[in-house]
């Protein structure tokens, strides 16, 4: 017989109490409540980036050596690959580890059906070029034996697209599998990825880079590990999917400038630099160790200079209050399609009308839907 929880123990007694049930005021049980976070004072946002995931380790590494570390970790597409891993073991030894597992990625392992000649791809049945078989296989082994968002050591969330709304979803909580494939379900590259009923495909399509789900939280300093195209970019069209997918970026960083103007008082968002990267189709993984210390670099450097350093202690209460500041630190030389407009030396906006004014010129250059 079970020993109810308020008699005390018999001596020497190794039985549990039986942990009695919350009861609501009508009489009812009651259901557990879920797990609840403290509003996170620091947030690591990683964007989608498809190949180009491997420079956020590069930059993780040089997080991780400088001992900044996240108390919520927020990722889109492959942000959501590296994002879960990093969150499973948010060490140095732990970015190394993933470091190992990027150099093993290819495009035959990841996409085998995705590497056919256009005219192929373009007569194929179905909802896209290729399965999400290799992927899965990819991310089991990112992840271990961690399942779960629960048995994650950092809180971290995912974004999706639901196809049928177009409404973003966040995912926090239960099985980590499903909702990092459908963060990370490219249209026409993959396949939708149905979860509870609904059908979802990659979270760039309404929001690549999560900074507002950062403020929403709470966060105070936001560091961006933004890795996929800005700007104008100058990747070379060679084939139909080649067109669409560049298309495809473009579009979804819209969103991204507009967030960036509209940081509230006393949050800071720090994007770091990427640096020069080498032009690359979205299925070559030939480059990843170079990619890696690419990120890394150029991330030491900034973490390391005196811009970084003069950086006052963020404060949301003092925001609240109407007191503080928003600030936006953009890392070092940036390459010349990037955030600013132009190959400048970096720079931290200080207030909106200064940042508008700046995006406004990046919103002019870049192309827009229908040009010619």
């Amino acid at each position: 017989m079970k020993i109810p929880a308020w008699l005390p123990r018999p001596k020497g007694s190794t039985e549990r109490p039986e942990a009695e049930p919350a009861v609501a005021a009508d009489g009812t049980t009651a259901v557990p409540k879920p797990r609840r976070h403290k509003e996170p004072r620091v947030a690591f946002v990683l964007s989608g980036g498809g190949n180009l995931g491997s420079v956020q380790v590069g930059m993780m590494r040089a997080l991780a050596e400088r001992s900044i570390r996240p108390d919520v970790v927020l990722g889109c597409s492959v942000g959501a690959l590296n994002g879960a891993a990093y969150a499973a073991d948010p060490t140095l030894a732990g970015v190394r580890r993933m470091e190992a597992q990027w150099r093993e990625v290819t495009g035959d392992k990841l996409m085998p059906t995705g590497r056919m000649p256009s005219m192929v791809q373009l007569l194929r049945k179905g909802e896209a070029v290729s399965s999400n078989e290799g992927l899965r296989s990819l991310v089991g082994t990112f992840l271990g034996d961690r399942q779960t968002f629960e048995s994650l050591k950092i809180r971290f969330e995912c974004v999706a697209t639901d196809l049928v709304s177009g409404v973003a979803r966040w995912f926090g909580s239960g099985e980590l599998l499903d909702p990092i494939l459908a963060s990370a379900a490219l249209p026409a590259v993959y396949p939708p990825v149905t979860l509870e009923g609904r059908r979802y495909v990659d979270g760039g399509v309404i929001d690549n880079v999560p900074i507002s789900r950062a403020v929403e939280l709470g966060a105070e300093r936001v560091y961006v590990l933004h890795v996929g195209l800005h700007g104008r970019p100058e990747a070379t069209i060679r084939r139909p999917v080649d067109g669409a997918m560049l298309g495809y970026w473009i579009a979804r960083n819209h969103r991204f400038m507009r967030d960036l103007s509209n940081i509230p008082n006393g949050t800071q968002v720090v994007i770091l630099p990427t640096g020069a990267r080498p032009e690359l189709r979205y299925d070559d993984f030939s480059r990843t160790e170079e990619l890696i210390q690419v990120g890394y670099l150029r991330a030491a450097e900034f973490l390391d200079g005196d811009e970084f350093a003069s950086l006052p202690k963020p404060s949301r209460w003092l925001g609240r209050l109407g007191l503080g500041r928003p600030g936006v630190v953009i890392g070092p030389r940036l390459p010349a399609d990037a955030l600013l407009p132009g190959p400048g030396d970096g720079a931290a906006f200080e207030d909106d009308a200064e940042l508008t004014a700046a995006l406004k010129l990046v919103e002019a250059a870049s192309p827009h839907p229908g040009d010619a």
